[in-house]
């Protein structure tokens, strides 16, 4: 089943990398309010740029939001430039800048950007210390 998901190109399998060794050390969510019924335009367009990690439809004033891993900030001006253009009803309301990750996935990094451990390990170890 796993092999005609892959053929079909509906999985495709990742590799998540340390930013500060993936050349992409940049986190950007972008915030943006769309008509109804664009979403799925809008995501197909989106899912052409390699660094997307996360596009979803929300509630609220900002209706969509995504995320991208990026090299430079100049890049963000340059994604920001070419969606207008493609989507000009698309209104961005907020852009954030992320330069380190504290958390990934689940795991804590550590200051290089590197598993360092499970919360649940965290919280196994804080449970299983005496507490005065």
């Amino acid at each position: 089943m796993l092999n005609a998901a892959l053929s079909a190109g509906m999985v495709y399998i990742r590799c998540e990398l340390a930013t500060d060794y993936s050349g992409s050390p940049l986190l950007v969510q972008w915030f943006t309010k769309v008509p109804p019924g664009m979403e799925d335009r809008i995501a197909q367009f989106l899912k052409t740029f390699r660094s997307l990690r996360l596009c979803a439809a929300t509630t609220g004033e900002a209706n969509l939001t995504f995320n991208m891993q990026l090299h430079e900030p100049s890049e963000i001006a340059s994604i920001e430039r070419k969606l207008v253009a493609q989507f000009p009803q698309l209104q961005i309301l907020e852009t954030c800048v992320g330069t380190r990750s504290y958390k990934r996935m689940g795991w804590l990094l550590d200051a290089d950007g590197r598993f360092n451990r499970s919360p649940d390990s965290i919280e196994s170890s804080y449970q299983s210390r005496p507490h005065s």
